[in-house]
């Protein structure tokens, strides 16, 4: 198969193209040279060389776009080869640089430059040795049949470059997912890139996919069967595009796709829900029927946009799909633009909050519904901007979670809350069996040092294990591998007690309640801020309680603000409960006299 053509980068291409263009500057000098050596006057070997310099001159020029460009060059080296053999009178040795020519041309992966020159071979040879066949060939039959001759002298150029074909294919080739057999990343940039800078960009649309919960599969089934769905996925996405379009497979489980001549939301729209709804068809792996779906993010492109931009803008509404629970499409707008913006500076600046040591950590207590007692807190996340004051976390979690910045602000709340609440346990006797709930995400459940972590905070700060409880989502448990299983078993083991918290929001499973070894639950403050009023959340409360019960599980009710929802969750059985009808969230300062004033008869 031959090459494609045109998918060198930028950065390499100009880089080849420099070097073929000393190459021009060198040959309109060899030429000069040549001629004098060979007794032409001055004045003629230079003219000789004349118009080898100019094609390499203008193949300097930027205005011309690459194919402009190296079309110039290419027409600059074979001109040379051309000059040479008549300087040379027609010998055979002065042909060799042709060939050397032809195949330093192929460095620029282009169909173009290369055909123009070998073109420019037959038609020298053909035409020149029909008006001076002496100065082309030095032997007879050349001189008689110069046309059947400049064919075969064509042929025999175009031979000798076979080696050179054959690399410039290979390269192109590491440019393709092997897998799938799709082109990658650079590829896929480049034809973006290519598309983007034109004088006049053509109307096109960039697709996003990725697939949802792959991980799952890879986890249950092995890395052979999520590749297969890679290839079938890959397959599927081949057959819904049209002529000209371009699928690449960006990494992983994520795919992009072009399509040019879309330059209105609707018709984007229609595409990416075809490739949804193919993409969700069954799959036979290995003899069993798997459905897998995708969160698809469109960018339909802009003027002045490039390809970096668009690209993004695609890849930021795949993720909205993916928070709207996946097997979606999104569009980009210009909301989500400002958005994106708004969470760049964010993430700018928690990371000079981690740097500057602005992190805070608050405490909401626990109580004993029956009496008002404390029994724990609950440590919370708080950030004191040096200019927009104390942020609350609903304002920059999901953005640290997003960028990975969770695991240092995570671990910074662990060692801090543990070496708090040390200090206010020492010598209250009411609070000797009283614990500290410290809240872990999924970037650090999935992180393989968590244990040594929790460990070394525990020893730092003198806190016993079986003081601390740590509290993850539903969300965090969805994919779980065994790795993180083994995780908490092993936290377990250290004596730490392990929370299930929101329970009831996420992607509920009573499995979690077998498979994860929990000591508590909370019940999330959606099911109590209308209990008493809606039938269904306290059917909901009622049977977690006594499901928990069953199983020897702790419950604590979440987001109580009035007196009548702490009494309705007594009459159901709640034992425990914390919400802003007991306390705010606090500094560490303000917890030590909330805790020595917290009564019974206050919290009645």
């Amino acid at each position: 198969m031959l090459p494609e053509g045109s998918l060198l980068g930028d950065a390499a291409w100009e880089r080849r193209h420099r070097m073929v263009v000393g190459v021009g500057f060198l040959e309109a000098a060899f030429v000069t040279l040549v001629a004098l050596v060979h007794g032409f006057p001055v004045l003629h070997s230079v003219a000789e060389g004349l118009p080898v310099l100019g094609f390499t001159l203008i193949g300097c020029s930027t205005r011309l776009g690459r194919k402009g460009r190296s079309a110039a060059t290419s027409l600059a080296l074979v001109t040379a080869a051309a000059l040479l053999v008549h300087v040379w009178n027609g010998q055979i040795e002065a042909h060799f640089l042709f060939f050397v020519n032809l195949s330093l041309l192929t460095a620029y992966q282009d169909w173009l430059p290369f055909l123009l020159a070998l073109g420019y071979v037959v038609l020298h040879h053909g035409l020149a040795g029909l008006i001076d066949p002496e100065a082309v060939y030095s032997h007879a039959s050349g001189r008689e049949h110069p046309w059947r001759w400049a064919f075969v002298h064509g042929g025999f150029v175009l031979a000798a470059c076979f080696a050179s074909l054959l690399s410039w294919r290979l390269s192109e080739q590491a440019l393709r997912e092997p897998l799938t057999g799709l082109p990658g990343r650079a590829l896929l940039m480049h034809r973006l890139q290519s598309l983007r800078s034109q004088r006049r960009p053509r109307p096109l649309a960039v697709l996003f996919v990725d697939l949802d919960h792959f991980k799952v599969l890879n986890d249950s089934r092995g890395h052979a069967a999520g590749d297969e769905l890679l290839a079938s996925v890959a397959e599927r996405l081949g057959c819904c595009i049209r002529p000209g379009d371009v699928v690449a497979r960006m990494g992983g489980d994520e795919f992009a796709v072009i399509c040019l001549g879309v330059e209105d939301h609707e018709l984007a729209w229609e595409i990416g829900e075809r490739l949804r709804v193919a993409i969700s068809q069954p799959v036979d792996l290995r003899g069993e029927s798997f459905v897998t779906t995708a969160s698809i993010g469109i960018a339909v492109a802009r003027e002045g946009e490039d390809a970096e931009m668009l690209l993004a803008d695609a890849d930021a509404a795949m993720y909205r799909s993916k928070a709207a629970g996946g097997d979606a499409c999104s569009i980009y707008d210009c909301e989500m633009r400002e958005r994106i913006m708004e969470r760049h500076r964010v993430e700018r600046g928690l990371r000079r909050a981690l740097e500057r040591d602005e992190l805070e950590v608050h405490y909401q207590t626990v109580v004993d519904l029956d009496d008002g007692r404390p029994v724990g807190v609950e440590a919370l996340a708080r950030w004191r901007h040096p200019e927009e004051g104390l942020i609350p976390p609903g304002n920059f979690i999901q953005v640290a979670e997003a960028s990975g910045l969770i695991e240092p602000v995570g671990e910074f709340v662990l060692r801090r809350a543990c070496a708090d609440f040390a200090a206010v346990r020492g010598g209250r006797e009411t609070l000797d069996a009283a614990t500290l709930s410290v809240n872990l995400s999924a970037r650090q459940l999935s992180r393989p040092g968590l244990v040594e972590t929790v460990a070394s905070a525990l020893e730092e700060s003198g806190l016993e294990p079986g003081r601390l409880c740590l509290e993850l989502t539903e969300t965090a448990l969805i994919g779980t591998a065994d790795g993180p299983v083994r995780a908490l078993a092993e936290l377990k083991r250290l004596g730490v007690a392990i929370a299930l918290d929101d329970f009831g929001t996420g992607y509920s499973s009573l499995s979690y309640l077998k498979q994860v070894p929990l000591d508590l639950v909370k019940i999330d403050r959606l099911f109590i801020a209308n209990l008493g009023s809606d039938p269904s959340d306290e059917a909901i409360v009622r049977a977690v309680i006594g499901m928990a019960g069953s199983l020897d599980i702790h419950v604590v009710a979440e987001g109580i603000e009035t007196a009548a929802q702490a009494d309705r969750l007594r009459e159901l059985g709640c034992p425990l409960g914390q919400g802003f009808l007991y306390a705010r969230p606090a500094p560490f300062a303000e917890l030590e006299n909330l805790l020595d004033c917290l009564s019974p008869a206050r919290a009645a």
